[in-house]
């Protein structure tokens, strides 16, 4: 969000940037617009993006607002992935889009302008974990489009596909979750936590053995879990392999103060 006096009438407006259509990128409605709301006075602001020319394009990340040229009108600047723009205020209440200009053109070109790292990970970061306060509030549809976001910007976070997994779940689509904790499991094949979530989402859906192979991985991986190894105890008594399966849920079940087995 960037805030100025646009127009140089002395009244602060503002600009918000905006996302776009996934996994497109692409700003395919007015919904996905950033917008500018020009300052009338009294508490009132009018919505002039569309005759301003500043809708943007692509998944715009921040904007900021300066007088870049001295031409004595505020000039707008918007970072995005894959691509910046420059808003050239021209004095009449609209703007002009000059990265064909001079150093713009090279440096908005979608071969040379790439998110640096740290801002891709910063913001990847930052949407996982919006998706993590959604998930634990059980706000599921949010959830699943913040973790999707942060895997537009990095497809390699085991911690969001595992999370998008979760929030599946929380939807009703296990195939879907399954496919999520598989990626979660492949790009961090030490963590025990997506090969539980995998293995549970496994056997819901009755395929006992694959489920058996996750979990048994998952309480290798983290064998101190008692709830781990409640869960393949489960899995093995699912599959009729019944002495395992009460060895596990004696082993370290009570433990955890989960049913199964006698201290």
């Amino acid at each position: 969000m960037a805030t100025a006096p646009v127009p140089g009438d002395g009244l602060t407006d503002i600009y918000f940037t905006n996302g776009a259509s996934l996994p497109s990128l692409e700003k395919t409605s007015p919904r996905y617009w950033s917008r500018l709301y020009r300052n009338l006075g009294g508490f009132r602001f009018q919505d002039v993006t569309e005759k301003a020319g500043v809708a943007g394009a692509g998944y715009s990340m921040g904007t900021a607002a300066a007088n870049y040229d001295n031409h004595g009108h505020v000039d707008l600047f918007v970072a995005g992935v894959g691509g910046n723009i420059l808003y050239h205020n021209r004095g009449d209440g609209a703007f002009e889009d000059v990265r064909s200009r001079s150093m713009w053109s090279q440096l908005t070109t979608p071969s040379s302008i790439v998110m640096p790292a740290q801002w891709a990970a910063s913001a990847a970061a930052e949407h996982q974990r919006l998706g993590d306060e959604f998930l634990a509030s059980r706000k599921f549809d949010q959830a699943i489009a913040e973790f999707k976001k942060a895997l537009m910007i990095d497809a390699n976070l085991p911690e969001a596909h595992d999370g998008l997994g979760v929030a599946l779940v929380g939807k009703g689509d296990v195939a879907g979750a399954v496919r999520e904790f598989q990626e979660a499991v492949r790009l961090g094949p030490g963590d025990a936590k997506a090969k539980s979530n995998l293995g549970l989402a496994l056997l819901s859906t009755g395929n006992t053995k694959a489920a058996v192979g996750a979990l048994r991985a998952a309480t290798e991986a983290q064998p101190s879990s008692p709830l781990d190894h409640y869960r393949l105890g489960l899995a093995l008594a699912s599959d009729r392999q019944l002495t395992p399966a009460v060895a596990e849920s004696h082993g370290l079940g009570p433990a955890a103060g989960l049913p199964g087995g006698s201290q």
